[in-house]
């Protein structure tokens, strides 16, 4: 889940539409056709990027198979629906899998995808997207300090008082969904506001959340470190200058700061083609992997 990606600024029904039909405004440019080679095709990765693609590819007539390690199909999808007002989400997940079994596409849970198993394929689709990572702040190994990809895939519980680090879209609804469930929750930001890429229609409903559940929100706080008490932060003025220092004090640090796209290296093996996330070089949006995707699967004839 990067910044922009699992909990994206574009709304659950629009999400839904542009994966229900990719060619959602590019009707008169974008269709697809069939293949005049029938291909072996691997997707690495059932996230919706990898499942976007193996859709496409099913539908040019190419005998595909997905490659997912984990136990479910939907990737940054499962984190995604988990926040308020995203739950919707989900139905994209029953989506791809009515529709893969109806195209014949096979899909391998609980399988990862080995260099060594390329060769029975002419043609790799590697869509492993992005994950949380750990900037270089000290004290970011602390025990106490946990991130929001973690929370939301309930692999991490909160005790005590939360500080969430980082007002962007992921941390904004991951201090919504910890306040609901009753956290005393506090937002550092170093920016002049919070969730500066959501929709003007949903950031109303999130600031009155934030009232009803007494969230404090720190802006232009930049962070300096972690303690097993708190975090220290220099507070800014509006031009960037430090104006003093202060630590904001709490038991549950939880990181929302930055992400990068997983590494999947098939050095030497020919035709891969990388979507998603791992085309871009960096996370982006859940909508630019759908398009990326499509777009990518569509060229192999």
């Amino acid at each position: 889940m990067c910044n922009k990606g699992c909990t994206d600024a574009i709304t659950s029904r629009r999400f839904l539409s542009c994966v229900l039909n990719a060619e959602n405004g590019y009707e008169a440019t974008k269709h697809i056709s069939k293949a005049e080679h029938s291909y072996k095709i691997a997707v690495v990765g059932a996230g919706v990027a990898g499942l976007e693609a193996a859709r496409v590819l099913a539908i040019k007539g190419h005998q595909v198979e997905v490659f997912e390690k984990s136990l479910k199909v939907g990737g940054q999808i499962n984190i995604a629906s988990v926040p308020p007002r995203k739950e919707e989400m989900l139905r994209i997940i029953n989506y791809f899998e009515a529709t893969l079994a109806e195209l014949g596409v096979t899909i391998h849970l609980n399988k990862e995808f080995k260099k060594e198993d390329a060769s029975n394929f002419d043609y790799v689709f590697v869509a492993v997207g992005s994950s949380n990572a750990k900037p270089r702040i000290e004290g970011i190994d602390n025990p106490n300090v946990v991130s929001s990809w973690d929370i939301l895939a309930h692999k991490e519980i909160p005790f005590g008082k939360v500080i969430v680090c980082r007002g962007g879209l992921v941390g904004v609804e991951t201090a919504e969904y910890l306040a609901e469930r009753g956290h005393e929750v506090e937002i550092i930001e170093m920016q002049k506001q919070i969730a500066k890429e959501e929709s003007s229609t949903i950031l109303p409903t999130i600031n009155k959340s934030f009232k009803e559940h007494d969230v404090k929100i720190h802006l232009l706080s930049k962070i300096k470190s972690f303690d097993l008490d708190g975090v220290n932060i220099d507070v800014l003025d509006e031009n960037g200058n430090v104006i003093k220092q202060e630590k904001i004090y709490g038991d549950t640090i939880v990181t929302a700061l930055t992400s990068s796209k997983n590494k999947f290296e098939l050095e030497g093996v020919a035709n891969v083609v990388y979507i998603g996330d791992c085309l871009q070089g960096k996370p982006n949006t859940i909508e630019n992997a759908i398009k990326t995707a499509y777009d990518e699967a569509n060229k192999i004839n």
